[in-house]
C-alpha cells in the first residue's frame, strides 16, 4: 500500500510535504514535525500534487504535476510527459505510471513553466 502524501507551495514559495486539508476556503498541507506535533501551512491550491507511490530511477518521489522523461520501446525512444491523475490512476501520456520502468524527473509544471508550456500547461 502506498503512502498518501501531498505537496504544495506556501506563500514563501517553499514546497511543503504532508497531508492535504481543505477547510472550505483555504488549502493546507499538514506536516508531521515529531511523533505528536503537527504543523499546518497554507498553500496555493494550484501547486498541490499527490505522491504517485512511484519513484524515478534516481529514487526521487514522483508527484502529480511532475514533468518526466520516459524511456520506452526497448530503451530506443524517449518521451516527455506531465504526470496527471485520470480516472482513478496516475498516468503519463495516457498510460499508467506503473507501466514505465525507466523514468526521470525533469521538473514540474509549477517551477518549470517554460517546460510545462510544451504541454499547454504553463501559466
Amino acid at each position: 500500500m502506498r503512502d498518501v502524501l501531498f505537496r504544495g507551495k506556501n506563500k514563501e514559495g517553499e514546497w511543503i510535504y504532508g497531508s492535504h486539508f481543505f477547510d472550505g476556503e483555504k488549502h493546507f498541507i499538514v506536516m508531521k514535525k515529531s511523533e505528536c506535533f503537527y504543523e499546518d501551512f497554507m498553500v496555493n491550491p494550484k501547486t498541490i500534487g499527490e505522491y504517485t507511490g512511484v519513484s524515478d530511477k534516481e529514487g526521487k518521489e514522483i508527484y502529480e504535476g511532475d514533468i518526466i522523461l520516459i524511456r520506452t520501446w526497448l530503451n530506443i525512444f524517449k518521451d516527455k510527459a506531465i504526470v496527471e491523475f485520470d480516472r482513478g490512476s496516475f498516468v503519463a501520456n495516457g498510460a499508467s505510471l506503473n507501466n514505465w520502468t525507466d523514468v526521470r524527473i525533469l521538473g514540474n509544471k509549477v517551477d518549470d513553466v517554460e517546460l510545462a508550456k510544451e504541454f499547454g500547461d504553463g501559466e
